[in-house]
C-alpha cells in the first residue's frame, strides 16, 4: 500500500498559492474574490453578535433621548446675567455681561463682553469679548471657550511718556461653572490662557507674529436674570 505524501507549505489551489500561512495571490481577481468570501464568513459569523449589538445601541439611543425629555425642565430660566471677574480674559480684573444664545439642559451657547480699567499697568483699559459653550450636568458646567482681549497699552518706559495704542490678543477658557437652572447665584473657576503678538522690548509691533502666550487663570462670582 502506497502513501502519497502531500507538502502543506508548497501547494496551489484555485489560482491561488499558499506558502506556509502566507497567501500569494496570482491574479487581481483572485485578491477580490478572496476578501470578498473573507468578509460574507465573518458577516455570517458575526451576524448574531452584529444583531445584539445594533438592539443594544437602538435600546440605549431611545433611552437617552426619553431621558433628554424628561430633563427639560434644567434648561436656565434666566438668558442674562452680570459676573465679577477676578483676573481671566479682561487681565486683572472685569465686569461682564453674558445673554444665552442657544439654551439647552445639556448644552447652552453664551456671549460676553467686558470691561475694565486698571491704571498703573501696562495697559489701563482692556475689553474681552467671548463665546462659551456649556456642557451641562444639571447644576454643574464644563465651559469651553474663544475670544479675544482688546488692551490699550503705552509704547515706552512708563505710562506717563508713552504714545497710547490699542493692541489685540486671542483668548480661550477651559472651566467649570456651578449654576443651578432656575437659580440666580453663578459661580465660576477657569483657565483663561492669552496668546498675543510678539515684542521688541517694551515696544509693539502690529505685524509681529501671534506668537506669546501667557497662561492665565480667573474666578468670578455672578448674578443672572
Amino acid at each position: 500500500m502506497s502513501t502519497k505524501k502531500t507538502n502543506n507549505h508548497d501547494f496551489q489551489k484555485e489560482g491561488t498559492i499558499l506558502q506556509g500561512n502566507t497567501p500569494w495571490i496570482s491574479h487581481p481577481r483572485d485578491l477580490v474574490k478572496t476578501i470578498a468570501l473573507n468578509v460574507k464568513k465573518n458577516l455570517n459569523n458575526n451576524y448574531d453578535k452584529l444583531k445584539r449589538y445594533t438592539f443594544l445601541f437602538l435600546f440605549l439611543l431611545s433611552f437617552y433621548a426619553e431621558n433628554l425629555h424628561g430633563q427639560s425642565d434644567h434648561t436656565f430660566q434666566n438668558r442674562n446675567s452680570l459676573h465679577f471677574e477676578l483676573g481671566g480674559a479682561g487681565g486683572y480684573y472685569s465686569l461682564n455681561y453674558e445673554r444665552n444664545i442657544i439654551y439647552h439642559h445639556s448644552f447652552k451657547t453664551s456671549g460676553q463682553v467686558g470691561f475694565s480699567y486698571f491704571p498703573g499697568g501696562w495697559f489701563d483699559i482692556s475689553v474681552p469679548v467671548g463665546l462659551n459653550e456649556q456642557f451641562s450636568f444639571s447644576n454643574h458646567h464644563i465651559e469651553l471657550g474663544i475670544g479675544m482681549v482688546a488692551l490699550r497699552e503705552f509704547n515706552g518706559e512708563d505710562d506717563e511718556s508713552g504714545e497710547r495704542f490699542w493692541s489685540y490678543g486671542l483668548t480661550g477658557r477651559l472651566g467649570y461653572r456651578y449654576q443651578k437652572p432656575g437659580g440666580r447665584f453663578i459661580w465660576r473657576i477657569g483657565f483663561t490662557p492669552l496668546l498675543q503678538r510678539e515684542r521688541t522690548r517694551l515696544y509693539y509691533d502690529p505685524h509681529a507674529p501671534f506668537n506669546v502666550f501667557t497662561p492665565w487663570g480667573g474666578i468670578s462670582v455672578g448674578y443672572s436674570w
